[in-house]
C-alpha cells in the first residue's frame, strides 16, 4: 500500500475540481469536506511508468505477488466490500513490476 496521510479538503477545492467524486454502482456524488485520506502517487513518471492493468501472462513479472493474498485477507478482515484495485509500476533498471495495491479512501475520518 502507498504511503497515506490525512488532509483537509475545503468546500472550494471540491467546487473546482471534477474528479474529486465518488462514483459508486453507476452514480456520481461529491465528495464531502473536511479530513480525508491521501496516498501518495505510486511511483515517479519522471523515471517510471505506472499501469492500471497488466495481461495475466505479466504476472510472472510482478515482484511483490505475494502482497496480494495478505491484502485480500485484510480486506476481508476489515469487511472492504468495494472494489480492489491495483496498479503497477517499472522503475528502470528494474525489469519487473512492483503492485500498489490501492484502497477507497473516500471516507471522512471523525
Amino acid at each position: 500500500m502507498p504511503d497515506v496521510q490525512s488532509i483537509e479538503i475545503c468546500d472550494w477545492l471540491i467546487q473546482h475540481t471534477p474528479e474529486l467524486r465518488i462514483e459508486t454502482a453507476g452514480q456520481s456524488r461529491l465528495v464531502s469536506s473536511g479530513l480525508h485520506l491521501a496516498s501518495r502517487f505510486a511511483t515517479d513518471l519522471e523515471s517510471g511508468q505506472i499501469f492500471d492493468y497488466l495481461p495475466e501472462s505479466m504476472f510472472p513479472r510482478v515482484i511483490n505477488r505475494s502482497d496480494f493474498p495478505r491484502t485480500l485477507v485484510l480486506d476481508k478482515w476489515t469487511c472492504n466490500s468495494d472494489g480492489r484495485q491495483a496498479v503497477f509500476a517499472q522503475n528502470p533498471p528494474r525489469r519487473g513490476y512492483v503492485a500498489t495495491l490501492c484502497c477507497d479512501f473516500s471516507y471522512v475520518v471523525s
